[in-house]
């Protein structure tokens, strides 16, 4: 993306986006910007946060999971995806039957994960460093689809908070979530994924209801969390 200076047009719609909460990357290709250099003005312009509040006030944050047939991106596909605003209702896709015994797979929603991304600033996951970005670029990739690059989101995963600033008798989503009474997940049930993978509508109902209720317990245990840890610009 070019450097240029900044127009009174350009710090117009900077402005008006951020008054309407459009994330930093969507702006930067509006603009024709990277988001670091939209950050950065709208930062000079008092757009962002107060003195002494937290670096990402005002940055769309979006709590993340995937879910998938099984562990490895090469040799299966995302089942499906869910994306929740702080404090809104979470985005979701999910394959259907025809596309799992066409063996189209997950192309549809790799792809709507991509876009629904583009909205977003920051994305937190829970071990997602290991599993969930990993999977989800790979795919991506595979498909021929272009996942977001470095330096378009940053990545905060709770799992290593969890993990280090805690002492839990395991550093799981469900343990840390009972230590804290925070109330929702379920577990897998390894039957139903068997089915979800070759199309069953139930058993893909069923996967994409668990995976919106993680995101929803995930931002829970991020409230609770949130004070125990510097969050970096770390990117996704």
């Amino acid at each position: 993306m070019r450097n240029k200076s900044w127009s009174e047009q350009d710090v117009a719609t900077l402005t008006e986006r951020r008054a309407s909460n459009v994330g930093y990357v969507k702006i930067g290709k509006e603009l024709g910007r990277t988001d670091a250099a939209v950050q950065n003005k709208a930062f000079q312009l008092g757009l962002t946060r107060p003195q002494g509040v937290p670096w990402y006030t005002g940055l769309r944050i979006g709590f993340l999971d995937v879910e998938t047939v099984n562990f490895h991106a090469d040799a299966g596909n995302m089942l499906s995806w869910a994306l929740k605003p702080r404090g809104g209702k979470e985005l979701f896709d999910c394959v259907t039957r025809k596309e799992q015994i066409t063996c189209v797979f997950d192309e549809r929603i790799v792809g709507s994960l991509i876009t629904a991304l583009e909205d977003f600033d920051v994305v937190v996951t829970y071990y997602g460093t290991g599993f969930d970005g990993p999977y989800f670029k790979t795919r991506a990739l595979m498909l021929g689809l272009v996942p977001p690059l470095v330096g378009d989101l940053y990545h905060w995963d709770c799992y290593y908070p969890v993990k280090f600033k805690l002492k839990l008798h395991r550093n799981s989503l469900d343990s840390a979530c009972e230590a804290f009474g925070i109330k929702g997940k379920t577990h897998l049930d390894l039957r139903i994924w068997n089915k979800a993978r070759v199309g069953d509508e139930a058993s893909l109902a069923y996967v994409l209801q668990h995976n919106r209720q993680d995101v929803r317990i995930l931002e829970k245990l991020f409230d609770v969390i949130e004070p125990l840890q510097k969050w970096q610009r770390k990117p996704f």
